[in-house]
């Protein structure tokens, strides 16, 4: 007769055998491969979706984000650029919703188009404390019109004082440049940019 804690100990052994065999075997991810992220990208003007449509800075968020993506290593046109060639095409920002992104890519003669809607937005004081308030998608398409990569930034803040006359507001600017394109892979001149650069091409954007 085998002792019972014998027996106990051989079944242990096996399984722990077992289970460091079954460690080495890797598991094929079920996940789709993720698509590659344009390098030449245009930034749209962005899309209102809000309930309340009091006045935003829509171009000056537009160029803010077009900024921080070209500081990213990507080849983003000037926003005036993308502009004017969608007004040249009659293509108001409340057609971005529907158009082929397709067409978009041909129009603007870049790889990528990215979309950005806008589902709430606050800058306001309310007596002595400021109150910023952003929540907004970002979308980047290829020109086959396939999402490639998307971010929600949903960001709240009240706080005394604040700066004047700035178009963008301080918090908001902070959110986007730290936080609207988190996940998103570094562009093929990121090496190449550097500080002084970025300044010295972005003057008069």
């Amino acid at each position: 007769m085998v002792p019972v804690k014998l027996k106990c100990f051989r079944v242990l052994l096996v399984s722990c055998l077992f289970l460091s065999g079954c460690a080495g075997l890797q598991v094929k991810s079920s996940k789709e491969p993720v698509l590659p992220i344009p390098q030449s990208i245009s930034v749209l003007p962005l899309i209102d979706d809000r309930l309340d449509k009091r006045k935003m800075p829509a171009e000056d968020i537009q160029s803010l984000i077009a900024t921080v993506l070209y500081g990213l290593g990507y080849d983003v046109p000037e926003t005036k650029q993308t502009n004017a060639k969608l007004k040249e095409k009659n293509t108001q920002s409340e057609n971005l919703v529907t158009i082929d992104v397709k067409e978009l890519c041909s129009v603007l003669g870049t790889e990528g188009v990215l979309k950005t809607t806008v589902y709430d937005f606050e800058s306001a004081y309310k007596g002595f404390y400021r109150t910023d308030r952003l929540e907004m998608e970002l979308i980047i398409y290829n020109n086959a019109g396939e999402s490639v990569w998307k971010n929600r930034l949903v960001k709240h803040q009240n706080y005394v004082g604040g700066l004047l006359g700035s178009a963008v507001p301080t918090s908001i600017s902070g959110w986007i440049r730290l936080e609207a394109f988190q996940g998103l892979p570094r562009g093929q001149k990121y090496k190449e940019h550097t500080s002084t650069r970025l300044r010295l091409e972005w003057i008069g954007r």
